[in-house]
């Protein structure tokens, strides 16, 4: 694929590359979501995504999102001032 000098035909392999599983691993996907869901009820948990927090630093889907926050705040105004 390196040595193809047509975009579109990489493109179209790329495209075939990445999607070769599906439609197979739909299934597989929702039956996976599915057990973690219940696995983090079972635990007391609200959803997976608490599961998964609850025992490293982030600790909480709610501070993910806070500190993502702050990040698309710092990020943003500091490429402003520097575009200025």
């Amino acid at each position: 694929m390196k040595k193809c000098k047509t975009s579109k035909v990489r493109e179209a392999l790329h495209h075939l590359f990445t999607n070769r599983a599906y439609p197979d691993n739909i299934k597989i996907l929702e039956e996976l979501i599915s057990t973690r869901h219940q696995l983090a009820t079972a635990l007391k948990f609200k959803n997976y995504a608490e599961l998964d927090l609850s025992n490293q630093m982030a600790q909480n889907p709610k501070k993910v999102t806070l500190f993502l926050e702050k990040l698309i705040n710092r990020s943003t105004q500091k490429a402003s001032s520097e575009l200025e």
